[in-house]
């Protein structure tokens, strides 16, 4: 395999950078199915017209390392969170909600966190990377989830994790939606403070576990 030529100097890492900054963007804006990995070689500005696979082997794989990039990230956050909790002692359901879905919450601050949530939400749904939606955090996930389960012990084990994932997906959706408020200049809903959203997802999605 030849060797990545780019249009930009640099760290060989930069090209790889710039790849995953463009298959973000490019993603939140043609959906998953609608990105080439012709369309993020040119926006990252590379001369190789193969740099996608020099780096990250194929698309599904660059897609796949945009996902990590961020959760990687996320899931220290959150292991530090529930740490703290738990030094206190046993931990209340709602206290571990705020810690798994507050750090995805924050990244509502920023263009490219908005960028990320919308293409988490849509992984979970594409039946490729649904797998692999929150596989980057998913030990942070079930030690939260843990602590949640006296939420869902009066259903069925089967139903257990049946109403988990719905539940994920309804905080996933949320998330999406509101990066997508927030960014669309018709702001055809109102935008809810940062405290005022993350009071209202753990309402909704603490209701939907424990109904």
């Amino acid at each position: 395999m030849g060797t990545d030529s780019s249009s930009q100097t640099g760290p060989r890492t930069d090209g790889k950078t710039r790849l995953l900054d463009a298959a973000e963007a490019l993603l939140d804006q043609a959906g998953i199915d609608g990105t080439t990995g012709a369309a993020i070689t040119a926006a990252a500005g590379h001369k190789n017209a193969a740099a996608v696979n020099y780096h990250f082997g194929n698309l599904d794989r660059l897609i796949r390392a945009v996902l990590d990039r961020r959760a990687t990230e996320l899931n220290v956050i959150r292991h530090a969170r529930l740490d703290e909790l738990e030094a206190g002692g046993s931990v209340e359901p709602r206290a571990a909600f705020v810690a798994i879905a507050e750090p995805l919450a924050d990244l509502l601050a920023s263009k490219e966190g908005r960028r990320y949530l919308r293409l988490l939400n849509q992984a979970a749904n594409h039946p490729r990377f649904h797998a692999q939606a929150g596989m980057g955090f998913a030990s942070s996930l079930e030690r939260g989830a843990a602590n949640l389960s006296p939420l869902v012990s009066h259903l069925a084990p089967d139903r257990q994790r049946h109403r988990a994932g719905n539940v994920l997906g309804l905080v996933l959706f949320a998330l999406a939606e509101q990066a997508r408020v927030i960014d669309d200049e018709a702001q055809d809903m109102p935008v809810l403070g940062r405290e005022a959203f993350i009071v209202d997802l753990a309402d909704s999605s603490l209701a939907a576990l424990s109904a």
